[in-house]
């Protein structure tokens, strides 16, 4: 039985099943004011708990209550257990369509929870409604994926009737996929960023590794809400995972790593760096230099240009937005790098393959031809394969030459 009491704001209490982290403030004030014009038309839905009232459904009305202010508020007041109360508030939450995408999932789990909490056997799966709903989902997969019946007969009617009440188009496998095990790895942290920002899985899922790969950024985006001033929400999950590859590179570049590995005679050394500027060795030190320049790949995989790998139509090779005159500078610049550090009459293999650009092709021989680059040509190979068109014209669709160079005496 439902009857309706007038009682003073103070006597009331959020439920503690609420999983919103937060409510819009402007929003809240809008409901406000339309409360003072208009009244307060659906009272609240709480349960007596202890001579205070704690709600069950309608939290969002009474904080704008408390925003008139009023002292007393009509209420609904009904008797729930425990588990009536979980339910009637998780089935407001899910049904809502202001959630962001973090508090939905976190709201689908509390109700499939909910939902199946007093079914015997099921609170042996976890000591959280995350453990236990990702183990009974991982079982439903398991045993569609082996063909067995461990969970089938008991749980699948109710879990499929479960999702189907969130009316949110989604089956217990694409939540397991898509959303459970992503959100499974998300940080407290990430959380709460993805909820206050209201970011999408893919954000999220990229903010989680820029708190793996970069904590330092990720602690600059939390607190100022911006990532190279760009609000976080207005940050694609690409752009979030391009700066943490553009921090790494930045790093390695600033700082050379040396790494020794124990040896009786001499120690090998791994030295991480650019070719162009290779200050961590010194001139005349290197007997034999093997390259295979990053050509045709882009900025996402090595910082020469460009805006990441497009693989080109034919499937063979990448293209990149570097202008031909900056990358024949830049190969030249290494080439000269590495004569500083090469001895007398060492030799220097360098591979590369002809570069596709604008629809052109440009030999390796037009950059190591001229007289900035001090190596000597030896011996050069190319191998050419040849692929026929539909009209039977032959075409070439791959160049790919090796270059041996030798340092001059």
């Amino acid at each position: 039985m439902i009857i309706i009491a007038n009682v003073k704001i103070d006597l009331i209490d959020p439920s503690p099943y609420q999983i919103r982290r937060g409510f819009n403030k402007e929003s809240l004030q809008r409901l406000a004011d339309d409360i003072t014009t208009n009244g307060l038309l659906n009272p609240p839905l709480c349960r007596l708990v202890n001579d205070r009232y704690e709600l069950m459904h309608g939290e969002r009305r009474w904080r704008a209550v408390k925003l008139i202010p009023w002292n007393d508020i009509d209420v609904q007041v009904r008797d729930a257990t425990d588990l009536e109360a979980r339910r009637i508030c998780t089935a407001e939450n899910v049904h809502r369509l202001d959630l962001t995408p973090v508090e939905i999932i976190e709201a689908t789990i509390e109700w499939i929870d909910a939902s199946l909490y007093d079914e015997p056997r099921y609170l042996e799966f976890g000591d959280t409604a995350q453990e236990r709903v990702k183990h009974l989902l991982v079982g439903l997969d398991s045993d569609n994926k082996h063909n067995t019946n461990y969970f089938g007969d008991k749980f699948v009617p109710k879990t499929q009737l479960a999702f189907k009440a969130t009316n949110r188009n989604i089956t217990w496998a694409s939540f397991l996929h898509h959303d459970l095990r992503p959100y499974s790895n998300f940080h407290d942290d990430v959380k709460d960023v993805a909820v206050k920002h209201s970011l999408n899985k893919s954000q999220a899922k990229a903010a989680q590794k820029l708190k793996d790969k970069a904590p330092e950024l990720f602690e600059e985006v939390k607190e100022a809400g911006t990532l190279e001033e760009t609000p976080i929400e207005e940050v694609s999950a690409r752009d979030m995972r391009r700066a943490v590859q553009h921090l790494k590179r930045k790093e390695r570049s600033e700082a050379v790593c040396v790494k020794d590995v124990a040896s009786e005679a001499k120690t090998p050394r791994l030295f991480i760096g650019r070719a162009e500027d290779m200050s961590f060795l010194d001139a005349g030190s290197v007997d034999l230099i093997i390259t295979s320049p990053p050509y045709n790949l882009g900025k996402g995989n090595w910082p020469m240009g460009g805006e990441g790998r497009v693989p080109r139509e034919n499937g063979i090779g990448y293209s990149d937005s570097l202008p031909e005159s900056e990358y024949q500078a830049w190969q030249l610049a290494c080439l000269c790098e590495m004569y500083r550090v090469a001895k007398q009459g060492a030799s220097l293999f360098y591979n590369h393959k002809i570069r596709l650009k604008d629809g052109r092709m440009i030999h390796p021989m037009v950059w190591l031809g001229v007289a900035e680059n001090p190596w000597i040509p030896r011996q050069w190979f190319l191998r050419v394969r040849y692929r026929f068109c539909s009209n039977n014209q032959k075409t070439t669709s791959r160049h790919c030459s090796s270059i041996g160079l030798q340092i001059s005496l």
